[in-house]
């Protein structure tokens, strides 16, 4: 069935592969830029001596928490209206759970078996309903 093979491999490869590192990035971009005469003047920029005992550095750029969060409810929310009306909160609080999975782990193969194993699940309820 494509809704459980086709349709996860493709929306997660567009919504949390594409979409949502995207706006994830350009938020965290936004939130980072330091005009270039502010730049000239902090500790470590080009030509000047770094400090003799330099502060522990986080490998995660500022924001970076905010910016998730806000790329996972962008992403989301967009993933539940390209559904049809009444799937649409189940659908956002499966978004939800695919992108804070994305986000935790950074793989897109974990989001996609959710994905598989939501809509297979759906589709079998769907068929034994019937």
């Amino acid at each position: 069935d494509l809704s459980v093979v086709a349709a996860p491999l493709a929306e997660e490869m567009l919504f949390r592969g594409h979409l949502q590192p995207m706006v994830r990035r350009f938020l965290v971009r936004r939130s980072t830029d330091v005009p270039v005469a502010q730049a000239a003047a902090l500790p470590g920029s080009p030509g000047e001596p770094a400090p003799a005992a330099a502060p522990a550095v986080s490998h995660r750029p500022p924001y970076t928490f905010l910016a998730s969060l806000i790329a996972v409810l962008v992403s989301s929310t967009l993933f539940a209206y390209m559904h049809d009306k009444w799937e649409r909160p189940i659908i956002f609080v499966l978004a939800l759970a695919l992108g804070f999975a994305y986000e935790r782990r950074g793989n897109l193969w974990i989001t996609i078996f959710m994905h598989a194993t939501f809509n297979g699940v759906m589709t079998a309820i769907f068929l034994l309903w019937r």
